[in-house]
């Protein structure tokens, strides 16, 4: 759902679609046969859509960026050159042009979509990183961690200094 809760994005056996919740058509992003995309998040702006595609072999991020009437307006910016790993699930900032992402690497990443920065916030060696959201402001970041292969704690990252603190 966008932010203001006007439009969808929708994935089906993968292909992406968004639609609005009144009115309009429903509209396939990227309408090529034989690239599977996947986790379609809203942009805080509400015109553009990150997802994960396999377009060219390996998963990337994509951003989609969409005008008024629904319909694309310029190739997807691709995010390929990135080494993110498989991309399971996504979480958008509330206020900026950052996401979140866990791979098959059991690592948590925050990337910065403007200037393409990576930083891995966690790497886990007992278990996949889980429940992480970031707060309403967007400098904090909430996660579970694998300390051992029976528990886990919460953690919390600022965004604004690197550091993860124990909670």
């Amino acid at each position: 759902l966008s932010h203001d809760g006007s439009h969808l994005a929708l994935v089906h056996r993968g292909k992406t679609y968004i639609m609005g919740n009144w009115e309009g058509p429903v509209l396939e992003l990227g309408a090529q046969n034989g690239v599977r995309r996947r986790s379609a998040c809203w942009l805080p702006d509400g015109e553009r859509v990150v997802l994960v595609s396999d377009e060219g072999g390996e998963d990337h991020l994509e951003v989609h960026r969409m005008v008024q009437d629904g319909a694309d307006v310029a190739p997807p910016r691709s995010y390929a050159e990135l080494d993110l790993g498989r991309p399971r699930w996504i979480k958008v900032s509330p206020c900026k042009d950052e996401i979140l992402l866990t791979n098959h690497r059991q690592q948590l990443i925050w990337v910065d979509l403007e200037t393409a920065e990576v930083k891995v916030i966690e790497e886990s060696r007992h278990g996949p990183i889980a429940g992480y959201d970031w707060s309403p402001d967007g400098r904090w970041v909430a996660y579970s961690s694998a300390i051992n292969r029976l528990v886990r704690i919460i953690k919390v990252w600022d965004r604004e200094t690197g550091d993860v603190h124990p909670a």
